[in-house]
């Protein structure tokens, strides 16, 4: 027997539904007899309660992810901030690459990206077919000196590569 005793319940309906078809025709009635007859009433009640129990543990996992993702995003920023000291480190002292027993550590530049402002304010030259951005045109565009309305190049930067073995 389950803990829902679903299938005894669905068995008292039938035999209900089969001794007594006049009751359907009575709502209140039909209720009634559900009540007093079977364990209907109890059966809608526990499921319920374990809907309810689903529903707390679906709200606490919601509110858990949405910690977990805060936590996620202070670490990730923790690690840009070490990761910028290292290369903070390695510029002062106009060191390109270090070996390390747990890693290598290297700069190296990184080439000027393409950075959207306005999307809508840009030629449709620089786009595809259902016009969709194409970056790589555009940036040819702009590295040729070009002026275009929403985009310009980035400086560029660095950035550092830990590999480990």
């Amino acid at each position: 027997m389950n803990r829902f005793d679903i299938r005894k319940v669905r068995d008292d309906l039938n035999v209900l539904r089969g001794l007594y078809p006049e009751l359907l025709d009575d709502e209140e009635l039909w209720i009634d007899t559900l009540e007093g007859e079977t364990d209907f009433n109890g059966v809608l009640s526990r499921i319920l309660d374990e809907v309810s129990g689903s529903e707390e543990l679906l709200a606490g996992i919601k509110a858990r992810k949405a910690q977990i993702a805060d936590r996620q995003k202070r670490i990730e920023e923790r690690i840009e901030k070490l990761r910028g000291l290292i290369d903070s480190l390695m510029e002062q002292a106009d060191v390109a690459k270090v070996e390390l027993p747990e890693a290598t550590i290297s700069r190296r530049r990184v080439p000027p990206a393409v950075v959207v402002t306005d999307e809508d304010a840009i030629p449709r030259i620089y786009g595809h077919e259902a016009w969709k951005l194409d970056k790589k045109k555009l940036k040819e565009a702009l590295e040729e000196g070009f002026e275009i309305a929403g985009a310009y190049l980035s400086n560029g930067g660095q950035s550092i590569s830990i590999r480990r073995s």
